[in-house]
């Protein structure tokens, strides 16, 4: 037990090092913090939120990587190296494929979604949020919004450790999307 504790400590690590370095100069539009600031505070959210999943470890080491392969050269290779198998394919799940037309792309996210591990929800559940934390007013996220919105829609969990504080967040995060889009057409 001591020595997985260990390797999970070591991969926490690897995974901040190269997020740092992977977003390194990438800025966020609305606060103008470092973008790096981003994962980091979702792996901390689902860290909190989600603290009695069996794999919390992998869901928050995955958070932090969870826009690696959509906004940096990072490669499923390099992922799949140093992280494993199960890391790199939630991050890709995590993925729209940024090739695509932005429309193209969420629909084909939103696709996806009702067949991904429930895990990948819990992340994009918590991503929002942050993101959501972070749009301060700012009238061009409208299609952010209507975005997360959809995928909220379109989220279900059925794992009993989680499932009711999933729902309760999930409601939550609507409610908070609607206020923001009513904000937005007054």
């Amino acid at each position: 037990m001591q020595k997985q504790n260990r390797d999970l400590i070591t991969l926490y690590a690897k995974a901040v090092v190269l997020a740092n370095k992977r977003h390194e100069g990438q800025i966020r539009r609305v606060s103008g913090e470092p973008y790096f600031m981003h994962p980091l505070r979702v792996s901390e959210r689902v860290g909190t939120t989600f603290e009695k999943h069996k794999n919390i470890d992998v869901l928050r080491i995955t958070a932090i990587l969870h826009d690696l392969l959509e906004d940096t050269q990072t490669t499923e290779q390099e992922l799949s190296e140093t992280f494993g198998k199960e890391i790199t394919t939630l991050v890709k799940e995590l993925s729209e494929n940024k090739k695509l037309p932005r429309w193209e792309a969420h629909k084909e996210f939103l696709e996806r979604l009702n067949a991904t591990k429930e895990d990948v929800k819990l992340i994009k559940l918590c991503d929002i949020q942050d993101n959501l934390d972070t749009i301060d007013g700012n009238i061009s996220w409208q299609g952010f919004l209507q975005r997360s919105k959809e995928i909220l829609e379109n989220m279900t969990v059925t794992g009993e450790d989680y499932k009711d504080i999933f729902e309760l967040q999930k409601k939550n995060t609507l409610h908070k999307i609607n206020q923001e889009l009513q904000k937005r057409t007054e």
